[in-house]
């Protein structure tokens, strides 16, 4: 089957044969700007039909994503090609959500949460450091019950670079130290260490409104790795969503009570 993970920034696609490990094909950056509304649309659909057909078969598709237009193009590519689709989503994926609006969690928040649980059981908080970062936690019980939002640290320290007169725009790197020697460093300091701090506090937060009981962490996202050193770890899945989608897919539960959509 093929996954595909549109995320803010970039857009995953990947093979999965049974339960092997997740095989990339392509990764995609989500926004164009250069040219016309009518030719970023042609090219973006290319490169989705060459990675699709890099597959050579016409398997299944599951898709999890946060950016409508690219959740559009995606369905008319399947469609064009007679392609089954899954979608993720609150409607495809066998968990209880406790709050008052389920319909409303993130697809990619929900299915983390839930293949995190399928994989080391509950209670769990999946920390996924992208564009934008979550922290989405799963009780005891195995429901969803919410979770934190903050911005991710590269788009901290591009609104650090782009809101200032002076200060620069510097690399997504861990601190070699908290107190910075130079400009570059403190920002380093600040923004990405900052950001590390902020995660493990959120997560002592976290524990104590579980009543105390530490839940299992599950670490993914693109920006992961750029913290450095994340001790409070306990599992660390760059390929969660995608592996999720797979695992999603093969579900009885899904597949017995929606089907696949198209």
């Amino acid at each position: 089957m093929i996954a595909i993970d549109v995320g803010n920034s970039t857009v995953k696609v990947a093979r999965i044969r049974g339960t092997s490990e997740p095989e990339l094909l392509a990764h995609l950056m989500t926004r164009m700007t250069d040219g016309t509304a009518a030719e970023v649309a042609m090219v973006t659909d290319l490169r989705l039909k060459s990675a699709i057909e890099a597959t050579g078969d016409e398997g299944p598709v599951a898709l999890v994503s946060v950016v409508p237009a690219w959740t559009e193009r995606i369905r008319a590519v399947c469609a064009a090609r007679g392609l089954e689709l899954l979608e993720a989503g609150p409607a495809t994926i066998p968990m209880h959500v406790r709050l008052a609006h389920p319909d409303r969690v993130g697809a990619d928040r929900l299915l983390g949460a839930w293949t995190a649980r399928e994989l080391v059981g509950a209670p769990v908080v999946v920390v996924d450091v992208g564009t934008a970062t979550t922290l989405d936690v799963v009780d005891g019980s195995g429901d969803f019950v919410g979770g934190a939002i903050l911005p991710g640290p590269a788009l901290a320290l591009r609104s650090l670079g782009g809101g200032t007169a002076l200060l620069p725009e510097v690399s997504l790197e861990a601190p070699e130290r908290t107190i910075g020697r130079d400009t570059v460093e403190a920002i380093q300091a600040g923004v990405v260490g900052g950001h590390a701090a902020a995660i493990e506090g959120l997560l002592a937060r976290i524990t104590d409104e579980l009543g105390g009981t530490r839940p299992q962490v599950v670490l993914t996202g693109g920006d992961a790795e750029a913290l450095g050193p994340a001790d409070w770890a306990d599992r660390v899945d760059p390929l969660l969503l995608l592996r999720g989608l797979g695992m999603l897919a093969a579900s009885p539960a899904t597949r017995a009570t929606t089907g696949a959509q198209s």
